[in-house]
């Protein structure tokens, strides 16, 4: 288990409560990876699944998380006033830094992944989602889940058609087939969403599917209801490690409360 520390002290979050945590899970290796940046203008968060089957899945994840991350001081002014379409030129840039530092260590390497990203800017308090693949974000509160990212993957379209229901997603035989990712070559096609301001106490939970296929709605809510979110974090994280057995997948997760 690791935690990822934040870049300020707890003490300078402007009372939010943030908690991120990630766990190999019953794999060989975690190609799971989560980063995030805390300015006084506003918080960007992500939270990558590099693809299993694929040999630099652990690699894409790190340097796509990394490199976003790292592009964020040079954008700020211009994430606050366009988010979406610099959200979507930063992932651009991010992903061809990633590829190009993975073609020079590693040049035979078909590296893939996911990602879930959230900026919230805290001026105007608005929320900007971006997400490709089946890492999700979640924004809900004490009563409800107001809004979750709709997967890029089979098992989604069955549920859009009405044959599979939500709950039964995450253990579904095709849970995993995924009709978009970030790879080493191709267009890179995110699905980017600009929210309302953000209530009082709400919060957002970016995870892998690691995570979300354990771990049930409810669970999910009770995020919002505690305290302190990184003990029920730390107790998610576990419980969604126990219920994926020796075999389970990587598990990550990131939650941001106002």
């Amino acid at each position: 288990m690791k935690w990822l520390q934040s870049i300020f002290s707890p003490d300078s979050l402007n009372n939010v409560n943030f908690a991120e945590k990630t766990h190999i899970g019953g794999r060989k290796n975690n190609q799971d990876y989560c980063a995030h940046l805390f300015t006084e203008a506003g918080d960007l968060l992500v939270t990558a699944d590099g693809l299993g089957g694929h040999e630099g899945g652990e690699l894409a994840s790190k340097h796509f998380c990394e490199s976003l991350i790292a592009l964020v001081p040079d954008n700020i002014d211009k994430l606050r006033q366009s988010p979406e379409d610099t959200l979507l030129k930063m992932i651009n840039d991010a992903v061809a830094l990633m590829r190009s530092t993975i073609q020079q260590q590693h040049p035979d390497v078909d590296a893939h992944t996911t990602c879930a990203i959230i900026w919230i800017d805290k001026t105007t308090g608005h929320f900007t989602t971006a997400h490709i693949g089946d890492s999700r974000i979640y924004i809900f509160d004490k009563k409800a889940i107001h809004w979750r990212s709709r997967d890029h993957s089979v098992v989604q379209m069955l549920v859009d058609l009405g044959d599979l229901s939500e709950e039964e997603m995450g253990h579904h035989p095709e849970q995993g087939q995924l009709t978009r990712s970030i790879g080493m070559e191709g267009e890179i096609k995110p699905t980017i969403k600009s929210h309302s301001p953000f209530a009082k106490k709400q919060t957002v939970l970016l995870c892998s599917d690691g995570f979300w296929e354990q771990i049930s709605n409810k669970e999910i809510m009770s995020l919002a209801k505690v305290l302190s979110v990184r003990k029920k974090l730390k107790e998610l994280v576990e419980a969604a490690v126990k219920r994926g057995g020796k075999k389970g997948d990587n598990v990550t997760a990131q939650v941001w409360r106002n």
